[in-house]
């Protein structure tokens, strides 16, 4: 009712000396009732259940009202309920706020919490925030120092971090390091590795170990060396501050004034070249590969089909095998764990693979319509029916969030790091659910837009847009691609596509890159990448007959055939790598 400020004032005075007077009576259901319903006092009426110890009934009603995840996961662990307050803490991410609420009155019951949570972050393959999370927990350093030996052994970026959490904490056992450091040091092929040295000790410049000083004393020179040499990442003000970090007194007074050397950056973004690049397939390999994913240090994980899941380094040369069917993958974020599936008619089988620890653990199978192609290493979107499920691939699939009841089936799932559509048909036609990541949050439920072109067809990316695509033929020019979207139409060529052509035209669109594959001539595929924004055909490949798969990460771009041939093509350096699969 709309009262008058004043009413409303004199009504909160008797709601305040009503719950005062159901409070000395001992009537506490209905003094939370006066706090939460009339007053409006929602957090102040938990805070009265957990004085009243009636923990059970507080987080119960936090998750009614949809509270702060944080709030909700310490009221569940404070209620003995560890199955839910685990549940919620995965599903949102709110372990560390969880532990910070618990930590100064509750220790015991934070610790506990801290497990759990190490053990997520080692489920999504983030072994060092692992690390990290777990060392303050008395009783469990020795089992942080196995996962830390873990890391290390995975090698790479992944072991270079670990290298340094090592200088972090365990400094005593850095000297054992010796040689691994040396060799760091002193191997020329190892720049890179260097680079991301720097990085991690840059990310701790803060931190005033002696053992940090040391290792930036070690690589200090060779990192000066490589950036003279190479373009590298590293900036001016970084390698200052990495000197600084050294504490070598020699080494500073003998800089230069002027400032150090580095190499002219030519590398630049795919759509800022002045000319197309001409890129040319690979030679074919022997492996039919169904699908591929970039991993960290150049390596790639490949789907073989019934032949399993296969680690290849950046030439090529077989890393580790997964004997598990595998024909698309799901990568997650962290790339250091992955999904295999493989479809067995109706259902499909699913496998979890551990990239650190080289193994697979077969997780059963689910009947899936859609599902989402990244995941966080533990919660992933499916969908079946009208039904979009969000589930915990580590908990047998437990539902970690739901939409039941949807207005249609859902067709498919597009997604990227931060968005997430789900394609759904109707009786009208095509709705696009566009969720924002990592909460799920709807930001738009839209029809697609009404096609404008008798010919033509839509396509859609993660953030709910939909693109309409049509072909203009002519006798005397090359056949036009027309671009539709939000009422503008741009039209791009396409030289060599025939009208007769019996061969699909496939086509890639996000929001700044239009991809195109199409036979020519009958004879080989051309695939041309164009910058939407600049309208400038900025690469153009031509690939055998065989047809290539495209799949998009990011920024990066993979295309792969059934005869071992793997082409990347990273759009934001313009860098191009090549592989044959033998």
């Amino acid at each position: 009712m709309a009262l008058g400020e004043d009413l409303q004032e004199h009504l909160k005075k008797v709601y305040r000396q009503s719950f005062e007077r159901l409070d000395r009576e001992g009537r506490i259901e209905e003094a939370v009732f006066v706090l939460a319903e009339l007053l409006k006092a929602r957090q102040e009426a938990l805070d009265y259940l957990e004085k009243h110890e009636r923990y059970r009934q507080a987080a119960d009603l936090a998750l009614a009202w949809d509270m702060q995840a944080s709030v909700i996961v310490r009221l569940l662990c404070l209620a003995e309920d560890w199955q839910r307050a685990v549940q919620v803490a995965r599903r949102d991410n709110a372990f560390a706020d969880a532990v910070l609420l618990l930590e100064s009155k509750q220790p015991e019951t934070a610790n506990r919490l801290r497990l759990e949570w190490a053990q997520a972050l080692t489920d999504k393959g983030l072994w060092l925030q692992a690390v990290e999370v777990i060392w303050s927990v008395p009783g469990q350093r020795e089992r942080a120092a196995q996962w830390l030996l873990a890391a290390e052994a995975a090698g790479g970026s992944l072991a270079i971090g670990a290298l340094v959490k090592r200088a972090i904490l365990l400094p005593d056992t850095l000297v054992a390091q010796r040689s691994l450091i040396e060799n760091l040091r002193d191997d020329p092929g190892r720049a890179a590795d260097r680079t991301t040295l720097a990085q991690e000790l840059l990310a701790h410049k803060g931190n005033p170990s002696p053992q940090l000083a040391l290792l930036a004393a070690a690589m200090v020179r060779a990192i000066i060396h490589d950036r003279a040499v190479a373009p590298s990442p590293l900036s001016q003000n970084q390698l200052q501050t990495l000197v600084k970090m050294s504490r070598d007194k020699l080494l500073q007074a003998d800089l230069p004034s002027g400032g150090l050397p580095r190499h002219p950056v030519n590398a630049c973004g795919l759509e800022h070249r002045s000319d197309p690049l001409a890129l040319a397939a690979p030679e074919a390999g022997h492996r039919a590969i169904l699908d591929a994913v970039p991993l960290s240090d150049g390596r790639y994980l490949l789907a073989l089909g019934e032949a399993g899941a296969l680690v290849i380094e950046g030439n090529g040369k077989p890393a580790f095998h997964f004997p598990v069917p595998t024909q698309q993958i799901v990568l997650g974020h962290s790339r250091q764990v992955a999904l295999a599936l493989a479809n067995r008619g109706e259902v499909w089988r699913v496998c979890k693979l551990d990239l650190v620890n080289r193994s697979a653990n077969d997780l059963g199978v689910l009947m899936l319509d859609a599902f989402s192609s990244l995941f966080d290493g533990s919660a992933w979107t499916i969908a079946r029916g009208r039904q979009l499920r969000v589930v915990d691939v580590d908990q047998r699939f437990e539902t970690l969030w739901h939409v039941g009841d949807l207005p249609g089936t859902v067709e498919r799932i597009y997604d990227d790091a931060h968005n997430e559509t789900a394609v759904l048909r109707t009786r009208e036609g095509i709705e696009l659910w566009h969720y924002r990541l990592p909460d799920h949050r709807l930001l738009g439920r839209d029809p697609a837009p009404e096609r404008e072109f008798k010919y033509g067809w839509q396509v859609f990316n993660a953030r709910g847009q939909a693109t309409e695509l049509r072909l203009k033929y002519s006798e005397d020019t090359d056949t036009v691609l027309v671009v539709r979207q939000a009422s503008a139409s741009k039209g791009y060529r396409l030289p060599g596509l025939v009208e007769e052509s019996e061969d699909p035209l496939l086509v890639h669109c996000s929001d700044a890159w239009l991809i195109a594959g199409y036979t020519v001539a009958g004879a080989e595929t051309c695939w041309r990448f164009i910058h939407r924004n600049r309208d400038q055909l900025c690469a153009e490949l031509r690939w055998p007959l065989q047809h290539a798969q495209l799949r998009s990460i990011g920024e990066h771009w993979l295309l792969f055939d059934h005869e071992g041939r793997l082409l990347h093509i990273d759009s934001a350096t313009s860098m191009v790598h090549s592989v044959s699969v033998k």
